[in-house]
């Protein structure tokens, strides 16, 4: 059980760890390393069922597509995850920023609609969206 218990916080600290890195890679305009970085620790935290944890590298990955110019699939991104419970304070502050910002680059009704789509996702749909292109 110990060992098991060890595993899991490994994955845990590892996934969350390439969350950080993929969003200094986004910093570095470093896109596909960002992807790369970005898409394992979204797999890590989903497998070993960190489903709080799931939402730092799903943020990540809104801020990509954001940064990548794809206003609407990181609005959406972003407001699934402002919409849930489990989501970390921190992590929905990053996500009405993502929101923000992405929204001047549409019209309004775009960006409405962008939002909509995204509180209305599952959490499967929200990781297919960010591991799409694998």
């Amino acid at each position: 059980a110990l060992a098991r218990d060890h595993r899991s916080w490994s994955a845990w600290s590892m996934a969350y760890v390439q969350a950080g890195l993929g969003r200094s890679l986004i910093g570095l305009g470093k896109f596909p390393e960002a992807r790369e970085m970005l898409q394992p620790a979204i797999r890590n935290a989903r497998e070993h069922n960190a489903w709080d944890l799931v939402f730092v590298p799903l943020m990540g990955y809104a801020s990509l597509l954001a940064a990548m110019d794809k206003p609407e699939p990181a609005i959406e991104l972003a407001a699934f995850i402002v919409h849930q419970k489990i989501s970390w304070n921190e992590t929905k502050r990053q996500a009405r920023g993502v929101i923000e910002s992405a929204s001047r680059d549409l019209p309004s009704e775009a960006a409405q609609k962008a939002q909509m789509r995204g509180q209305a996702m599952t959490i499967d749909q929200a990781v297919a969206l960010a591991l799409q292109g694998e």
